[in-house]
């Protein structure tokens, strides 16, 4: 897994898979996830969009098809589903 590390970015397209993030910082970037593993500490992702691309995005429309994704996550803009610090909205 690549580490990314004291990173500052806003505004930008960020791969979020195979990646480890530690003490970054992301303002109203597009997150794009595909299925792959990821983790971050001391990162915060504020005002981001989660994009599921792939595999991923596969998984999400099979979820819809039977509504079992709640709004927000239906929605393309909820908060990747990981123990993290930091703020994500």
């Amino acid at each position: 897994m690549e580490t990314i590390q004291n990173r500052s970015e806003s505004g930008t397209l960020i791969h979020i898979d195979n990646k480890f993030f530690l003490s970054c910082q992301f303002t109203r970037c597009e997150l794009i996830y595909t299925g792959g593993d990821f983790a971050w500490r001391n990162t915060s992702f504020v005002e981001c969009k989660l994009t599921f691309d792939g595999p991923a995005g596969r998984t999400v429309n099979f979820l819809r098809a039977f509504n079992l994704l709640k709004e927000q996550l239906a929605g393309e803009a909820a908060p990747p589903a990981v123990p993290h610090t930091g703020t994500v909205h």
